[in-house]
């Protein structure tokens, strides 16, 4: 294990960092770190491509480094990095409505100010300037601490002119299909839902304010259950007689039988009767069977979807569907539009895995295929901005199940299932990912596409959605100093509003698991020696606060190409890259605000070969640019000069092109007949969602996965690892009034010590080895043919060979053994603090049962040739030629 394990935590204070000379940029988003707010917002909430702004348009093409934030409004921090609150009124500047934070500049006697963005000279109000000046009151109290004008990031309390209606209190709706599996593990998701919410709102670490009304604002959790002919709603009366209310009508006219207000609990005084509720939820479905009205045996999850709707939108709240199939009857009906041979041809396989729209059926010819997709589209369109309009956050967590056999009309149709003798296994269902994860974009949720090993993870990512830190009723806003503008942004979830020159972000709910990407251009000549951003986020909090995230980032301008790069934010960079190139895909995350928006897009002629062309052509330019244009071009013209900041930046390119967002699924000269497609379009789509909204701390994860070697860990691996104390915190109070006794116990908090990661690529394997590999939402445990039967042994405490076809797989490790509770330790704390847990697959080299997980793994091996792409080697050396010529012309 390298040294630096054994070290405290890096303290990273952003404004002596970025403002210095050279500046200084954050630590990747991966690595542990605390940051100490000294007056410039964390690289948690906010990130720049630079902190090396290009002081010119020119500069800025020569470079060619994307301009852009990455904002996560609502990041995970560890509790030392808590937000100040403040509860008094924020001074505003007159012009663009900018809020008052350590840069802006005071006249000596504190009667007036100059904004930092716009610099316009501002009077002070006298009731703000009492609170401002040394004569002031200096109490404990939050309001008496000018906490704007010292940190970069504070939450500032508003009233009601903020609210564009009363408060609501949490509502946590749930629809789960009745099919065997998915109800009972939906049902337990209702109740640890119901868990957790509780012990946050009764968390002591939560913030109080003197706005809060515990009664008003405590959740509620209700649930209804959905069947091919029926919906379920269930009601509870104080005596403790549960009601079932009964939907027949489950294709022209779905509705809720009960508000959600209704039919919610509450977490704190009614969990109890929930519990007893979801016990008798099976027999209550036995006891109220309903024969269908129609002829469709499958479940009817477009009602599902609609009647969440319905109980929501009177009040907003959350929403969670948990189906197999998706909708195929009713107004929200999909038709399916995944055929195998339309994998062959590019255009109509982007049809296919982007949202249902007016040129889905292009390629079907017919008039009544674009018709009914067309009608598809205005209602999934008209649908999310309803829910996104009423402030409804919708999850959806599609579980498909493989079928155990194929019907008669799919083994006719060669398009529709393996052929005859094939070893394929037969495919999940076809859930159509892209159109019904428009829905959750749309709304701010989340989609979640879970194979059936996966599915007893659904409650802890229910679980997760619920609690994770967020905001609702969230509006972003981006304020820039002179000399830039916001030109867009790119695939953010919820709905662009444009006006005055300006755009701003409306999202139902956003959380720790979205990261926005906000485009910046140059739009005069005119540059102070800093660029300024302001980040605001209006939301409401758990407690019921309307209150405004205000984050400040400041950092230095430069003339000089060089300093760009070397102040360049990998990461950052990383995913402003793969963003942009799905605008290339022609995929669209959000229903378009018109029909004629999709046409008149260049998007809507999208393809895989534009968006990998796109990455490539922007490696090319960036490595090109920095031979040209700085002090590179002195070096031997058949040296390969990567900039220090962005050496892994050609391998995160590579690593991308062969990531199932954006990779062929069949390789030349191949057929659906000789290769089965990899990806299939609903886990392309997926993949696609996951890379426009992930945190930046999974960017490189996603496409370059770690892999650890089990049978060489060292003894202390996986045990709890004490940092060192070295004395660098005293537990004094530094200058912000702030102690840094608890930065200090952060610095040096325990951690399970992890194993050195070794390089993804086959020539790393041993043929005896046994390797754990972390693709982010799936961990793989990889068992190579002649591994030591004592390791496999003691891991899952098994006696039998694994290689023997007739030895059953184990599915999970032994807690008992030293080894296996070892690497559950191991896994625990990769994952800790991912957004969703990741079920273990168990990978045995050779076992024709393991085909399939083989191969994946395999595709994961990005250092590799595949057949998809060449080695990272070959890669650099045509990178390389291509910088040559470019260099030449």
């Amino acid at each position: 294990m390298s040294d630096n394990y054994r070290t405290r935590k890096p303290i990273y204070r952003p404004r002596a960092a970025i403002v210095s000379s050279p500046p200084l940029p954050p630590p990747p988003p991966s690595t542990p770190y605390v940051v100490v707010d000294d007056g410039n917002a964390s690289p948690r909430y906010m990130r720049s491509t630079t902190y090396a702004f290009p002081s010119t348009h020119k500069l800025a093409v020569q470079v060619g480094i994307p301009l852009a934030l990455l904002l996560t409004p609502f990041a995970e921090r560890p509790p030392c990095e808590s937000v100040p609150i403040v509860r008094s009124p924020v001074a505003r500047c007159g012009r663009c409505r900018g809020y008052v934070n350590p840069w802006v500049r005071w006249d000596p006697d504190g009667r007036g100010w100059e904004c930092n963005l716009c610099l316009k000279h501002n009077a002070t109000d006298p009731s703000y300037l009492k609170r401002n000046t040394p004569g002031g009151s200096r109490g404990n109290s939050a309001v008496d601490v000018p906490y704007e004008q010292t940190f970069g990031t504070v939450d500032v309390e508003v009233g009601d002119d903020y609210c564009v209606r009363e408060l609501q209190r949490p509502i946590h709706m749930f629809g789960i299909e009745e099919s065997e599996g998915v109800l009972a593990h939906g049902l337990e998701a209702v109740v640890e839902v119901a868990k957790g919410l509780k012990a946050a709102f009764d968390s002591p670490s939560k913030p109080i304010s003197e706005n809060d009304s515990p009664e008003r604002f405590c959740p509620t959790v209700g649930f209804f259950t959905f069947s091919p002919s029926c919906l379920r709603f269930f009601s509870c009366n104080d005596a403790g007689e549960v009601s079932v209310h009964l939907v027949t009508d489950v294709k022209d006219s779905p509705f809720a039988a009960l508000p959600a207000s209704a039919a919610g609990f509450d977490v704190v005084s009614s969990l109890d009767k929930l519990q007893e509720l979801v016990e008798k939820v099976p027999s209550l479905i036995s006891q109220h069977t309903v024969p269908s009205r129609s002829n469709n045996p499958e479940p009817c999850s477009g009602a599902a979807i609609l009647a969440l709707g319905d109980s929501l939108l009177p009040t907003g709240g959350k929403g969670y569907l948990i189906t197999t199939m998706r909708p195929t009857c009713g107004s929200l009906s999909l038709r399916k539009r995944e055929n195998r041979n339309h994998y062959v041809d590019r255009d109509a396989e982007v049809s296919m895995f982007s949202p249902i729209n007016e040129r889905s059926a292009v390629h079907l010819g017919g008039a009544q295929a674009l018709e009914e997709d067309k009608a598809a589209m205005e209602a999934y369109e008209s649908f999310a901005r309803e829910l996104a309009k009423g402030m409804v956050c919708l999850d959806i967590f599609m579980c498909p199940t493989r079928p155990s056999a194929p019907s008669a009309q799919e083994r006719a149709d060669p398009a529709a299932y393996p052929a005859a003798g094939s070893n394929e296994p037969p495919p999940t269902p076809y859930c159509d990912a892209a159109t019904l994860g428009s829905l959750t974009s749309t709304t701010g949720g989340s989609f979640y596409l879970l194979q059936s090993s996966s599915l007893p993870t659904l409650p802890a990512l229910a679980l997760r959605s619920a609690t994770r830190p967020h905001g609702n009723e969230a509006v972003v806003k981006v304020r820039t100093s002179v000399g830039i503008q916001v030109k867009g942004w790119t695939f953010s979830p919820g709905i662009v509003h444009t006006s005055m020159g300006g755009s701003e972000v409306e999202v139902p709910s956003l959380d720790a698991d979205k990261t926005l990407c906000c485009i910046l251009e140059h739009d005069s000549a005119k540059m102070s020696a800093n660029a300024y951003f302001q980040c605001a986020t209006l939301f409401t909090s758990t407690s019921g606060v309307r209150t405004v995230r205000i984050s400040t980032l400041a950092i230095s301008t430069t003339a000089e190409a060089q300093d760009v790069f070397r102040a360049s934010d990998q990461d950052a960079l990383c995913a402003t890259l793969s963003r942009k190139s799905v605008e290339f895909l022609g995929f669209y995350s959000r229903a378009p605000s018109s029909s004629s928006e999709i046409l008149k897009s260049t998007t809507a002629k999208g393809s895989l070969l534009k968006a990998r062309t796109f990455l490539i052509n922007a490696l090319v330019n960036i490595l090109s640019n920095y031979r040209k244009y700085t002090q590179a071009s002195q070096s031997p013209k058949d040296q390969l000069i990567l900039p220090d900041a962005l050496k892994l930046l050609p391998l995160f390119i590579l690593s991308f092109l062969k990531s199932s967002a954006v990779r062929c699924s069949l390789p030349k000269s191949r057929t659906v007949k000789s290769h089965p497609p990899s990806p299939r379009v609903d886990a392309r789509a997926t993949r696609i969602y996951d890379t426009c909204f992930a945190p930046l701390s999974l960017t490189f994860a996603f496409v370059h996965p770690n892999i650890y070697d089990v049978t060489t860990m060292e003894k202390d691996v996986g045990l709890l690892y004490q940092v060192e104390n070295d004395g660098g915190g005293d537990g004094t109070e530094n200058n912000h009034g702030r102690s840094t006794l608890d930065v200090d116990e952060e610095t040096t908090r325990p951690f399970i010590k992890l194993p050195p990661t070794i390089l993804p690529s086959m020539t790393s394997l041993t043929q005896d080895g046994v390797y754990l590999m972390d693709a982010v939402d799936v961990m793989y445990l990889y068992i190579t043919r002649l591994a030591q039967q004592s390791v496999t042994s003691e891991l899952f405490n098994v006696d039998t060979p694994l290689g023997d076809p007739s030895t059953p797989l184990p599915t999970a490790l032994s807690p008992v053994s030293d080894l296996g509770s070892r690497l559950i330790a191991v896994i625990g704390e990769l994952t800790k603090e991912r957004s969703a847990p990741c079920p273990l697959e168990v990978v045995v080299q050779g076992r024709e049962d393991c085909s399939v997980l083989e191969n994946q793994f395999n595709a994961l091996l990005v250092d590799d040739s595949t057949i998809h792409e060449v080695s990272y080697i070959d890669f650099l050396v045509a990178i390389h030629r291509k910088i040559q010529e470019q260099y030449v012309n």
